[in-house]
């Protein structure tokens, strides 16, 4: 009975559909789906077409979180090489997704984890998530992708020239704490989403038609002074469908912001994060709906666009900037004023304009005094830290939520 019972339930093993069995798989750790795929020939078998790959070291058996130990490093190479040889010898199924964290540890130069890309490559992975933290390791040459569609690296060398050249299907590129080892001037057909944060580069140009988001941070690390921000030439006004801009530490001049939010026509999110060279600006787009402008040192700033819902704005310095002038911007129904110098009467006066305003948070706007608050459709109201504030007269008959702190 005993045995009958036990080829019972190795037979409900054996008759569970790969797709449960892979979402099963996928609530493990890497190291328990590898020693499963060794007792078990059926989990063999799943393991070989799970297209999903994830190794971290912070999971690793004997990983010491914050101790760096050389022994550790190398017996977790041997398990990604041992693991994915594995797959290459059970399996032709092909790899949708590879993913490797190594942080806070440090990879050098080393053949195992070369041959290790190769083999997933070989494989046909879609996607490459690899974050070596602060390593510099070197992508090897011979680095190439018919099928890789999104790129993620962090902690690497490499020419992007030659890699978006070699990786033809390339959509999504994200690179972080790399070192670009030539200028970034680069034409792409299949190009959607360009993302380089904390990279040491002094010039990108790209010309992608199909390029939807850039993302840029400027700082990139060093030994001596920690993260420090120089120019970087930036020119992607041929991305002519570009929806979202996004810069971060950028010191380019107020010139290179207007010029391109102007040039790009179809631009929908504009993102500006401690800009610290820009203390005027004009912000002019007929498609612009989110505006956001923090730690920027500006001392006014005019916002003209016909089309705009979100506005968000943070002072580098307590009421560091005066917004001198909405223009023709009534369609705004999200408001955020963080640190904002301004007066009793240029709110009460800016929002008679926002006639379509529905949520409004005023944060540490100190010069605000005696304020009065008249509108039809306020739905949302924040008033928090204005300790120059006397007085609120408020007047919203459709107001479902309203915060103060004083």
């Amino acid at each position: 009975m005993l045995q009958q019972q036990g080829e019972v339930d190795m037979d409900r093993i054996s008759d569970i559909p790969d797709p449960i069995a892979h979402h099963i798989m996928s609530l493990l750790t890497n190291i328990d789906v590898t020693k499963l795929s060794i007792l078990s020939k059926r989990f063999l078998f799943l393991w070989g077409s799970f297209p999903v790959i994830e190794f971290d070291v912070t999971n690793f058996s004997g990983s010491i979180p914050g101790r760096y130990s050389i022994s550790m490093v190398n017996r977790f190479l041997d398990h990604i090489l041992n693991s994915l040889n594995l797959r290459r010898l059970s399996s032709s199924y092909i790899l949708s997704e590879f993913r490797v964290n190594v942080y806070p540890y440090n990879i050098k130069a080393d053949d195992r984890f070369d041959e290790a890309i190769s083999i997933v490559n070989e494989n046909g992975v879609k996607m490459i998530d690899l974050n070596l933290g602060y390593s510099e390791y070197k992508l090897p040459d011979t680095f190439s992708s018919k099928w890789c569609n999104v790129l993620r690296l962090q902690g690497f060398q490499l020419d992007l020239c030659k890699l978006i050249r070699t990786c033809p299907l390339l959509r999504t590129i994200c690179l972080t704490d790399c070192i670009i080892l030539k200028d970034i001037k680069v034409s792409s057909r299949t190009l959607n989403d360009v993302e380089i944060s904390r990279c040491k580069v002094n010039c990108i140009t790209i010309n992608a038609p199909k390029l939807q988001s850039f993302t840029f941070n400027s700082g990139y690390r060093t030994f001596q002074l920690g993260y420090r921000s120089e120019p970087c030439l930036i020119d992607v006004s041929k991305c002519q469908e570009m929806t979202y801009l996004s810069l971060n530490n950028v010191v380019n001049g107020k010139e290179w912001i207007e010029e391109h939010v102007y040039t790009l026509r179809k631009l929908r999110t504009l993102i500006l994060n401690a800009c610290r060279d820009v203390q005027q600006i004009r912000v002019s787009s007929e498609t612009l709906k989110r505006l956001e402008i923090i730690d920027c040192p500006l001392s006014s700033t005019t916002i003209e666009s016909s089309s705009l819902e979100h506005f968000v704005y943070k002072g580098a310095i307590s009421n560091s900037v005066c917004i001198n002038k909405f223009g023709n911007t009534k369609c705004i129904k999200d408001m955020s004023l963080e640190g904002a110098f301004v007066t009793d009467e240029w709110l009460e006066s800016v929002i008679a304009i926002l006639s379509c305003l529905e949520r409004l948070r005023l944060h540490g706007c100190n010069q605000l005094n005696e304020i009065r608050v008249y509108h039809e459709k306020l739905k949302s109201f924040e008033l928090t830290k204005c300790i120059g504030l006397k007085e609120a007269d408020i007047d919203t008959p459709k107001l479902e939520s309203f915060v103060y702190q004083g």
